[in-house]
């Protein structure tokens, strides 16, 4: 699957259930995530669909979407709370995919403000269970401009 609106220069690893985490080969290295509805499932953003709802760092990529899928799981089997937040929630309700993409010369900070940045720009929003987004990463019309020059 590709996502449109990662640049070229970001591969991403291939999209895959997040119940089934703990079944692939996933780098400890630092890096970025998207997680992503099910199948047949999309978010109205003011562009257009996306079943992407999330984008998140980590310095542990393992760890991190292990965690998710034990909170998405919590959420949907075995509810402690009344409420998760909203990506546990979405991805309990509407299953959940992720794919990640390592971060080689970025922080992880970095490299998740520029996917958010990627998003706002194709979509017009940040993905439905992102808080604030990376509002600094965001492109000026003029550097929007210059960049599409190239």
């Amino acid at each position: 699957m590709r996502l449109p609106f990662l640049d070229e220069g970001y591969q991403h690893a291939a999209v895959r259930w997040l119940d089934d985490v703990l079944n692939h080969d996933i780098p400890t290295d630092p890096g970025a995530y998207v997680l992503l509805a099910g199948p047949g499932t999309s978010f109205v953003y003011p562009r257009r669909r996306s079943s992407v709802f999330y984008v998140g760092k980590a310095v542990n990529l393992r760890s991190r979407l292990q965690a998710h899928a034990r909170f998405v799981r919590q959420a949907r089997r075995d509810r402690r709370l009344t409420l998760y937040w909203p990506m546990y929630e979405y991805g309990a309700s509407l299953g959940c995919r992720y794919t990640f993409i390592p971060s080689r010369r970025i922080e992880p900070r970095v490299l998740e403000q520029r996917i958010l940045a990627m998003f706002a720009e194709n979509y017009r929003a940040w993905p439905v269970a992102n808080g604030v987004g990376g509002w600094t990463a965001l492109l000026t019309p003029r550097q929007l401009a210059n960049r599409r020059d190239v």
